[in-house]
């Protein structure tokens, strides 16, 4: 007992303060929660599957898409191709236009040439001293422009020599030997400069010039089946 009394306060009072410490920490105090919104702000998302990074990740561009975009290659190929079809297609466009032309004018020069010939066969028909015309001048009808001036003074000349041959021989023949047609065909194409009426008068005009084709052949067989007699 004297011993217990003499262990000093503080002492004491220092071993009972650490049992309680040692009381205190051994018991467990519950974690207050939290507050609805702090609890919402504080979840931490899950993250993406394998499936839909690979969704997220786009694909790498192909090879015809990098050929296609490729600024190393200036030159387009395609345009090139179409564009040398065009003049290739131009070309040859202008050689048949040429080609047209050149076959029209050949046919056109045949055909006056045999029209000048049958007009220059039956001249030949008629007598020197009836001749109002000279045979040989009728190859002045192939000039062109310098024909349609012509026309008017060839052709009547050419009706008054047909009527000086059938008065002289004494054969008579209806009609006023061809003066219309030399006319219709002197005027007709002076017609053939106006707009529109162009296209009405080249039809009459081809046919007034085989009407007269025909007429001037007709004489000609006339008088070479009529000799003059001696």
């Amino acid at each position: 007992m004297n011993s217990f009394k003499n262990v000093s306060k503080p002492m004491v009072a220092t071993i009972v303060l650490s049992i309680l410490v040692s009381i205190v920490s051994a018991q467990e105090f519950p974690t207050p929660p939290l507050p609805p919104d702090s609890a919402q702000e504080l979840q931490i998302p899950p993250p993406p599957s394998d499936s839909a990074q690979e969704l997220q990740i786009p694909p790498p561009p192909s090879d015809s898409t990098q050929e296609l975009s490729d600024p190393a290659d200036p030159v387009d190929s395609g345009g090139l191709f179409d564009l040398g079809l065009n003049l290739g297609l131009l070309a040859f466009g202008i050689l048949v236009a040429l080609f047209l032309a050149f076959l029209g004018s050949l046919i056109l020069l045949l055909v006056a040439i045999f029209y000048c010939r049958n007009i220059q066969r039956m001249l030949k028909e008629i007598g020197e001293e009836r001749r109002v015309v000279p045979h040989r001048s009728v190859w002045l009808m192939c000039i062109p422009f310098f024909n349609i001036i012509y026309a008017f003074i060839f052709y009547p000349r050419v009706s008054e020599s047909i009527a000086a041959e059938y008065k002289y021989r004494g054969m008579t023949s209806n009609g006023d030997y061809e003066k219309k047609l030399g006319l219709a065909l002197s005027i007709l194409p002076l017609c053939g400069f106006i707009p529109v009426l162009n296209t009405f008068t080249s039809i009459g005009l081809l046919v007034v010039f085989i009407i007269y084709w025909y007429r001037i052949s007709y004489h000609r067989r006339q008088f070479r089946s009529n000799p003059i007699a001696e």
